[in-house]
Formats: structure tokens, C-alpha cells, sequence
């Protein structure tokens, strides 16, 4: 699921994770996209509230304006924090695929 790295963005990726356990037994991987340049309080509070759903994956994708630029980009054109969390974010499906027993 992705979702704002803000408390509304928050809010949203929490009842889309309650209405996916009512009906199928995923583990979900939680990535929190900056839209906008925010504060590391602002990110905490949206992290904290996503966690109190106890999804075990969740990644912050920081702000990075050649994300917006529109053309396809490859990944040692983004930013370094860009990169890394793209990276986190196949980790995590990866982990997840692993322990459901999709990947050998």
C-alpha cells in the first residue's frame, strides 16, 4: 500500500489495511511517499499511526523532485534516500513473499 507521509495519508493507508485483513490474509508492506518536502515530526506521527495497525514493513519514501519531472527515471538517478528506500521497499516484499512461502 502506498499512501502521503502525513497524518491524512496516514489515516487513509490504516483503513485500507483494516478493509484488506477483513478480506484476505495479506501482509501488507506500507510505503509513506513524501509529497512535499515535510518535517521528521510530521513523517513520525504518520509512521507511529501506521504501526499501531501492526504492519511489520513500513518504508518512507522521502521527497525527491526528479520524481515529479515526469520522464522514466533509473535508479541511480534519483536522490541516494530515494534509492535506499526503493531498495527497502523490494526487501520488504521480498521478506514477506518469503514468509508466506512465494519465494525458495
Amino acid at each position: 500500500l502506498v499512501g502521503r507521509a502525513d497524518l491524512v495519508g496516514a489515516e487513509a493507508v490504516c483503513a485500507a489495511v483494516g478493509f484488506l485483513r477483513r478480506r484476505t490474509p495479506i501482509r501488507p508492506v506500507v510505503v509513506l511517499s513524501a509529497t512535499t518536502p515535510t518535517s521528521r515530526r510530521h513523517r513520525h506521527a504518520a509512521h507511529t499511526l501506521v504501526a499501531t495497525t501492526g504492519v511489520a514493513h513500513i518504508v518512507h519514501l522521502p521527497h525527491d523532485p526528479r520524481l515529479a519531472a515526469g520522464p522514466p527515471l533509473r535508479l541511480h538517478q534519483v536522490r541516494a534516500a530515494t534509492a535506499r528506500a526503493c531498495l527497502q521497499v523490494l526487501t520488504a516484499i521480498r521478506t514477506t513473499q518469503e514468509v508466506l512461502g512465494y519465494v525458495g
